[in-house]
């Protein structure tokens, strides 16, 4: 809210709502007049999935209660009326093409929320510019009434650039560019000043690495769904940091992997880009329990909320149908049957549920409830570190030396994450 004015170019989202009087936060689209009068509207419209995947605090008062959401419930009702809401209304002002564009995603994201979902509960829209889940496509899907919608994605790290055409009849056709020829030396110029204030910092050396540290195998997103040795040295680093009995990390904290060679602050940052705060928590083995239900929740689906473990073990049942509970902004309220989470052990012993763990990981899991995990918010703060992520990792780097090939040259992980009946 405070840096929407300084946006030229305006935020917008139809469905980020203000509960204390039931009107969007901003905008919910933009109107744009082309060829003669012809109008086009670009609707804004934000994954629900933000109120947890962010940092639920930021929406909340003081006393802990929503202020703000997503128009979010477990069957989309209440996004896709939303939406469509919008789209009647750019209609009635006169537009006749209609474009969403979105932060919904496909892969990985809660099947009510997805943009082919949406596109499926709604009518009149011409085409989808989507994001979120880092793919690439452009496909045509139909709407409630039947009716073609372009449907497309650019990727990640400028793999392409999405372009689409308004034709005279007010119909979209899309196109990705994978190819730009030429350079704008304006644009270079930009980037090289703001490197060059942080490129000393970013280009000291941290430590040398003999092997690589992944986040994918075998082209899936594995640090969503399963064990990597980068996610494994990463929460042993936090845990060798904050000296717990347990350290926790989401998988989805992870947006780049650790190749070998020398480890500089710049690829540390590429790792972990939000640099999230660390804390220490007092919690009990039953919150440990729940969360890591939650974590285990969408397997064999990705989840950035999938838990990674040090000084703990535990196995995921696939065969059991996850029984977790969550409310209608997507957040752990209790588990109603058989666990999937099974043979749980914190160092090597049997996790004890009415026992107090000395917990370490992120402010965002372990303080503000991110990824629906409340069941943690419940723990003690022991103490706020004032250290983040990036500089757990440096440290444990440099302690390590020599020994990290011995430790975690199996890019698959040591085995704390098993899987089966």
């Amino acid at each position: 809210l405070e840096l929407a004015p300084q946006l030229n170019g305006g935020y917008y989202s139809c469905n980020l709502i203000d509960l204390r009087t039931g009107k969007p936060v901003f905008p919910p689209y933009k109107m744009v007049t082309y060829d003669g009068g012809k109008k086009a509207a670009f609707i804004g419209v934000t994954t629900p999935q933000t109120l947890i995947s962010s940092t639920p605090r930021y929406f909340q008062d003081d006393k802990g209660q929503f202020i703000y959401g997503f128009s979010e419930d477990a069957t989309g009702q209440k996004l896709y009326e939303q939406v469509q809401k919008a789209i009647d209304q750019a209609w009635d002002e006169g537009a006749r093409t209609i474009i969403l564009v979105t932060h919904l995603g496909q892969n990985g994201s809660l099947p009510v929320w997805t943009s082919e979902t949406l596109a499926a509960h709604t009518q009149k829209v011409a085409a989808i510019i989507d994001g979120h889940s880092h793919e690439r496509y452009e496909r045509l899907v139909k709407n409630r009434k039947g009716q073609p919608v372009l449907i497309a994605q650019t990727g990640t790290k400028f793999q392409s650039v999405g372009k689409l055409v308004i034709d005279d009849y007010g119909h979209v056709r899309g196109e990705l560019v994978t190819r730009l020829d030429g350079s704008d030396a304006a644009t270079e110029a930009v980037v090289q000043r703001g490197m060059a204030v942080v490129r000393e910092r970013l280009q000291q050396p941290v430590a040398t690495s003999p092997v690589d540290f992944v986040t994918d195998i075998e082209g899936q997103r594995r640090v969503r769904n399963g064990e990597t040795n980068l996610a494994d040295l990463a929460v042993d680093a936090i845990r060798y940091r904050l000296h717990t009995d347990v350290a926790l990390l989401n998988g989805g904290s992870f947006r780049a992997p650790l190749s070998a060679g020398v480890v500089t602050y710049e690829s540390l940052y590429r790792v972990f880009p939000f640099s999230n705060q660390l804390v220490v928590c007092s919690v009990t083995g039953q919150q440990l329990l729940d969360a890591l239900e939650m974590g285990a929740s969408r397997y064999p689906q990705e989840f950035g909320g999938f838990l990674h473990v040090s000084g703990l073990t535990y196995r995921i049942d696939p065969t059991i149908p996850s029984s977790v509970v969550l409310d209608d902004k997507g957040r752990f309220v209790k588990v109603a049957g058989p666990r999937r989470v099974k043979d749980v052990k914190v160092n090597g012993k049997a996790i004890e549920a009415d026992e107090d763990y000395r917990v370490g990981g992120t402010a965002y899991v372990l303080r503000n409830g991110g990824d629906g995990q409340t069941s943690l918010q419940g723990g003690i703060l022991l103490e706020d570190t004032g250290l983040s992520d990036v500089d757990a990792l440096a440290d444990y780097l440099r302690h390590k030396g020599d020994t990290l090939a011995a430790d975690y040259g199996n890019p698959a992980g040591q085995g704390r994450i098993t899987l089966g009946p």
